[in-house]
């Protein structure tokens, strides 16, 4: 485990002593970890709390080390999984083996996080390579009992704000609280 991941991990256990169980993670690489995921939710007026769970350059293979501290600790009601931004960066990538590790990672979150819904976010990505992996993750939503949502779009179009309104839907809770139905929309 490389030293920024590291010391991530530190911060997390911290703050997990404050976070409260039964919440709403994000949990992925680069490209979640530079949502500032809080700020939204909190002027969003969600009724769940939603914690970032993310680190820089957080690979499928390196995800393993972390999902302890970053999902099992906080015993979420859902999940959002978003890795691969830096696997396909990566010279030798093999869609196929990625997603064999893709798939076990989920298994370990089912495994460890009961009641817990998986919503798995597309790769966002300009590579060729990342059309036939959210493909593939598409498949593999479907055939694990999770819930995939394509946020990948142009990059000159893509917002952090769009990106968290794309997953707002997923996030509240259903059926909606009164609070969250007057902010729906």
């Amino acid at each position: 485990m490389n030293k920024s991941i590291e010391k991530k991990v530190n911060t997390y256990k911290l703050m997990n002593k404050v976070s409260r169980k039964g919440a709403v993670v994000c949990f992925g690489s680069t490209y979640f970890s530079t949502l500032d995921v809080g700020e939204l939710a909190m002027d969003s007026r969600l009724s769940v709390p939603v914690y970032n769970r993310s680190f820089d350059s957080l690979s499928v293979a390196d995800a393993a080390q972390v999902l302890d501290t970053a999902v099992y600790e906080l015993q979420p009601s859902k999940v959002f999984v978003n890795i691969g931004d830096e696997d396909i960066d990566a010279a030798g990538f093999n869609a196929e083996a990625f997603v064999n590790s893709y798939e076990w990672l989920l298994l370990h979150i089912h495994q460890n996080c009961r009641n817990c819904r998986i919503f798995i976010t597309s790769v966002v990505s300009s590579r060729s390579a990342a059309a036939e992996v959210n493909s593939m993750l598409k498949k593999l939503a479907a055939s694990t009992g999770c819930t995939f949502i394509d946020i990948d779009y142009p990059a000159e179009h893509d917002s952090p704000l769009q990106v968290f309104n794309m997953l707002k839907p997923y996030i509240r809770n259903f059926p909606l609280s009164f609070a969250d139905a007057m902010q729906a929309g």
